[in-house]
């Protein structure tokens, strides 16, 4: 997997969102922020961030909140709303919260035709039968190496790809493999995606949730 940027230089420090933040104050029991009492906890918190709702005590304020609600419901939000927002004082951040909205959602279906073109048919093991490792891992490797070479001139999207195929490698019963490729797709978005985008919390979010599991097996 990749360690670093483009060129092999190392990937540039990006700050965590304000509900990431929260998670890794507590998690890291920094001054000021109480810490979790269980690992389901963190797990509990973590998964609040890629449905974009708020981790309690994380800051940001009436802005974040807007974000998140626009985020949470761009697909019902028409343009009428979008107006009256504008007019209650969102302004020109929840028109461009809304742009990113339906820029996130058109990546989305994008990540979703890609695993339908090369992993077509269910996740393995969401049957409840036991994947068939020999027919799946080879295919998701050849999934994942197309990925990586894919997407010119989208690299955000790019990382979107691999993190689903990350947590398809995990799905499989492939932790290894799976915290190797969620680490590539972290790498990847931290150097070419906005410090606030979804696609890289999604990813920070699906290797955290690789590492507790690792750390509980």
């Amino acid at each position: 997997a990749g360690a670093g940027g483009a060129g092999g230089r190392p990937a540039r420090p990006v700050a965590a969102g304000p509900d990431l933040g929260r998670v890794l104050q507590r998690a890291l029991r920094e001054p000021g922020a109480p810490p979790y009492d269980s690992v389901q906890a963190m797990v509990d918190d973590l998964k609040l961030i890629p449905d974009f709702r708020p981790v309690p005590g994380a800051p940001g304020g009436a802005l974040h909140l807007t974000r998140l609600f626009l985020r949470r419901n761009r697909l019902a939000l028409g343009a009428g709303v979008v107006v009256g927002a504008l007019l209650l004082g969102v302004g020109s951040a929840g028109w461009r919260a809304y742009q990113r909205g339906a820029a996130q959602t058109q990546r989305a279906d994008q990540v979703q035709a890609f695993l339908a073109e090369h992993l077509p048919g269910p996740v393995p093991g969401a049957d409840g039968q036991p994947p068939d490792i020999a027919v799946e891992a080879p295919r998701l490797q050849q999934a994942l190496e197309t990925a990586r070479f894919g997407f010119p001139g989208d690299p955000v999207l790019r990382g979107q790809v691999i993190t689903a195929l990350g947590r398809r490698f995990s799905a499989l019963g492939q932790p290894d493999q799976a915290q190797a490729v969620l680490q590539e797709a972290v790498t990847l978005l931290q150097g070419t995606a906005n410090a606030a985008d979804p696609a890289l919390h999604a990813a920070r979010v699906a290797l955290a949730q690789q590492l507790l599991q690792a750390g509980e097996a």
